[in-house]
């Protein structure tokens, strides 16, 4: 996968967070590969199909600032923990894509995961991973913007049980593979994204928007007759 820019942050069980950013350059594209895509040793969430970039990253990681959060952004609760942070402004391209990835410390459980749109608090959908190799839940966001950046929220909690990390998986109504292009709503302007909300009932989610160019019904067993058409424009990244 050819991306524009790697978000990776580490959460210790501590509340202490190590934050990286890496872009790419005009001499060589950044490609990675997710945790789960090949057996072989890496100090982090991606696979980096470069050697230049593997070096770039495991050196940028380990001299990266690690700061202390605040109990506003990250405290213990009643029944484990709660971890909340935002980004702004993710660089993305037209033919690349942007990812942040987030490793929960080491031998937890997300219990909540919510991505969201700072702009509509919309969810978007994410895809989380076990990286058996370094023991932690990986929360994985594809970052596609028709803006040229992309913004997100993040609301996170997990549980630290003395056992049972080998057995748990993490599933909600948002998560999707790591290749879905899950945000394709997101790439169309606030006026054309309202026009195709509009389409929705309050129960359908992202995943069920139909983007279209023109149709005089849309979906399973659809039917429609005496309408006008308007033509909605798909704007890509």
């Amino acid at each position: 996968m050819i991306v524009s820019a790697l978000i990776v942050e580490q959460l210790d069980i501590d509340g202490h967070l190590r934050s990286f950013r890496m872009n790419s350059d005009q001499s060589r594209q950044l490609t990675v590969a997710f945790a789960d895509e090949y057996d072989e040793p890496r100090n982090g969430p991606f696979h980096f199909l470069e050697e230049k970039h593997e070096q770039q990253f495991e050196t940028g990681f380990a001299n990266c600032s690690v700061r202390m959060l605040t109990s506003d952004r990250f405290h213990k609760t009643q029944d484990g923990y709660e971890f909340k942070t935002y980004w702004r402004g993710i660089p993305t391209q037209k033919t690349k894509t942007s990812y942040y990835a987030l490793s929960l410390p080491e031998n937890t459980i997300p219990t909540l995961i919510r991505f969201n749109d700072p702009r509509s608090n919309l969810e978007f959908q994410k895809s989380v991973g076990k990286d058996l190799r370094r023991n932690c839940f990986v929360l994985y966001l594809e970052c596609r913007s028709a803006y040229g950046s992309f913004d997100f929220d993040l609301h996170t909690q997990f549980s630290a049980p003395t056992e049972g990390f080998q057995a748990a998986e993490y599933n909600d109504d948002t998560t999707t593979d790591h290749y879905a292009s899950p945000n394709e709503f997101y790439q169309l302007s606030d006026e054309d994204r309202v026009r195709v909300q509009n389409f929705l009932s309050p129960r359908e989610h992202v995943g069920d928007v139909y983007i279209i160019q023109q149709a005089g019904a849309v979906g399973p067993n659809a039917n429609v007759q005496g309408v006008r058409l308007e033509q909605l424009r798909h704007l890509r990244a």
